[in-house]
């Protein structure tokens, strides 16, 4: 009986298969230095997974010009999945370019229905919202009376954080804002997986952005109003504790 010949290319495709695992698990646990230097072992610009990881990594460490290059790349090749549309999203939503971000989540919005996407187009439009009314606030408007043009009003100082405090349990972690008299149709909280929004229109448009120290349930989060304080609780992807409650970049 003939002996079965080996397959020579057999080692080489379990080497590839662990290493992809590998750079998939460590993109997911946020180990972006790591899944990098593995991914620049192997040729991955024809893999869409692996083009799909490496922006995720190159987003998270806040490389987005390397990050939308690659995408962009990979939108010529007619790549048009729904991850990558989605993190092209997220990296010209990370420079402010939010008008182009919200087209990008909305061709996402129309491959893929999602809450999340959903959550995302949210975000932008409440960003649009108080970059247009800011710049209404700006624009010298001519009055034929005068004989000279007004000048601009200064731009209003950034308001500080307001004073606020967290605690947590297992399973879900709250944040409270201790803003007197706010209205609740003047609100607007936006969650993601890992960051939190929060758009105050009543006081002069205060604009908070945090970015969780872990992931959260988006969907399985919500916030109250009282008369002194904003209470934001939010569920989280893990039980468990944490020992920080923002990570500052």
């Amino acid at each position: 009986m003939a002996q079965a010949k080996p397959n020579p290319f057999s080692y080489f495709s379990v080497q590839w298969i662990d290493k992809e695992s590998t750079i998939l698990f460590l993109t997911e646990q946020h180990e972006y230095e790591k899944a990098l230097e593995l991914i620049n072992t192997i040729s991955h610009h024809l893999d869409p997974r692996l083009v799909v990881a490496t922006t995720k990594c190159l987003i998270g460490l806040h490389k987005i010009p390397q990050a939308l290059e690659i995408l962009l790349a990979a939108e010529k090749r007619d790549w048009v999945l729904p991850q990558i549309l989605l993190l092209k999203g997220k990296a010209l939503f990370e420079i402010k370019e939010y008008n182009t971000a919200k087209m990008a989540f909305e061709r996402c919005l129309e491959i893929n229905p999602s809450y999340e996407i959903k959550r995302w187009i949210q975000r932008c439009n409440v960003y649009l919202a108080a970059d247009n009314e800011e710049l209404s606030r700006r624009v010298v408007r001519y009055e034929p009376q005068l004989a000279q043009c007004q000048e601009p009003e200064p731009e209003p100082e950034p308001k500080p954080k307001p004073r606020h405090e967290w605690y947590q349990s297992s399973t879900h972690v709250t944040m409270v804002l201790y803003i007197k008299d706010i209205k609740e149709s003047d609100l607007n909280v936006s969650f993601d997986n890992d960051s939190l929004d929060v758009c105050i229109n009543s006081d002069g448009k205060t604009k908070l952005h945090i970015d969780l120290a872990k992931s959260i349930e988006p969907n399985q989060s919500s916030y109250s109003v009282t008369s002194k304080k904003i209470e934001i609780k939010m569920q989280k992807a893990v039980k468990g504790q944490w020992s920080i409650f923002e990570v500052h970049h």
